[in-house]
């Protein structure tokens, strides 16, 4: 999955604001429809917070 530059930037730019900010990324109910912009932000979170833990 490509994610645009930019969203990754201002994702990492929150983190560094505030290492808990990944707790407020709204995890999508079963079958609603979420923007592509936020499922590019909402993976490279997941990604960055399992990197993290490990």
């Amino acid at each position: 999955m490509k994610i645009s530059q930019e969203a990754l930037e201002a994702y990492l730019d929150a983190i560094k604001n505030n290492p808990f900010s990944i707790k407020e990324i709204p995890i999508p109910e079963e079958g609603e429809e979420l923007s592509d912009e936020h499922k590019k932000i909402y993976m490279a979170a997941v990604k960055l917070n399992g990197e993290a833990v490990k």
